[in-house]
């Protein structure tokens, strides 16, 4: 993509994402993004429909970038390599905590993190097929909740631990329910 095309849109999703910070998306309109950002309407019309286009391309963005991680090998996972993939989507949400703290900021921004988080730690297209009882089902449901709201404080820095630190506890939390899934799998 041509480098000024990135900058146009990166303003424009920085314009809307302090707004959004401000104020709840439905009061947000294309002109006060298009006056924040430093570009002309039609610019703004060129790349968006509106302001709910622009959110839903955000969070596809964000997924998009966060699908290649946590990806599960089958019933042999190790803790290593659940950590090596824990460390790579920690290191996104560092590397994007400025974004994500505007977009976490919202209460469908929420659910859209708990979402992705639950898919990237129980790869739900690969486990999800797994009969499963109301206990394990309970248990995933805590692990999935409790590592994401952990990475949301973090995020926010209300959690005050390194990168490692946090990728040690995530694997601690997560890492025995993952892999009984995956170990569930193999023997269905």
């Amino acid at each position: 993509m041509d480098k000024r095309i990135e900058r146009t849109q990166a303003a424009i999703e920085g314009a809307f994402l302090k707004l959004l910070n401000e104020k709840s998306i439905s009061k947000i309109t294309v002109c006060e993004v298009t006056s924040l950002a430093g570009v002309n309407r039609s610019t703004f019309y060129a790349h968006y429909h509106d302001v709910y286009d622009l959110k839903r391309k955000i969070m596809t963005q964000v997924k998009g970038d966060l699908d290649g991680q946590l990806s599960f090998d089958g019933p042999n996972l190790t803790m290593g390599a659940f950590k090596v993939s824990t460390m790579e989507m920690i290191d996104y949400l560092n590397d994007n905590r400025e974004r994500l703290q505007y977009l976490l900021s919202t209460d469908d921004g929420n659910r859209f993190f708990f979402d992705l988080v639950q898919d990237r730690i129980m790869q739900s297209d690969t486990i999800s097929g797994i009969e499963a009882d109301d206990r394990n089902e309970a248990q995933v449901t805590a692990v999935v909740y409790g590592v994401a709201g952990l990475m949301r404080d973090w995020v926010f820095n209300r959690v005050t631990l390194t990168e490692a630190e946090l990728t040690d506890l995530v694997a601690e939390l997560a890492y025995p329910t993952v892999s009984a899934q995956l170990e569930a799998l193999a023997r269905n």
